[in-house]
């Protein structure tokens, strides 16, 4: 039996009851210049304090922290911004174009 951390409750290999900060994903993805300025100054969740906003990284490619990314699952599916997250992976929705998100994080490369 492998033993469970038993403060992330995931199985990882370190020794149970040892503490530790789980990984935190951040996304990424490249959806065009214009949306991620869109999506980082004016979609409904670039009103709220900055840890929950899309971050335009230039390029056309957005960020979005864990933060972000619950407050943009919120939104509803009529507005630009909306999460899917199904068997085609995690998706944000501008439009009625669909872009793909990636986990980026330390030793990841976008």
């Amino acid at each position: 039996m492998t033993p469970t951390c038993l403060r992330c409750s995931t199985g990882c290999l370190r020794a149970p009851g040892r503490l530790h900060t789980a990984s935190v994903t951040t996304w990424g993805g490249i959806v065009g210049e214009e949306n991620a300025l869109w999506l980082a100054t004016e979609c409904r969740t670039a009103r709220l304090a900055s840890e929950y906003r899309p971050r335009d990284r230039g390029g056309g490619y957005v960020e979005i922290s864990p933060l972000a990314l619950g407050a943009l699952r919120e939104l509803g599916e009529e507005e630009d911004g909306y999460i899917t997250d199904d068997g085609d992976g995690l998706r944000i929705w501008i439009g009625d174009d669909a872009f793909e998100l990636e986990p980026v994080g330390p030793g990841l490369e976008r």
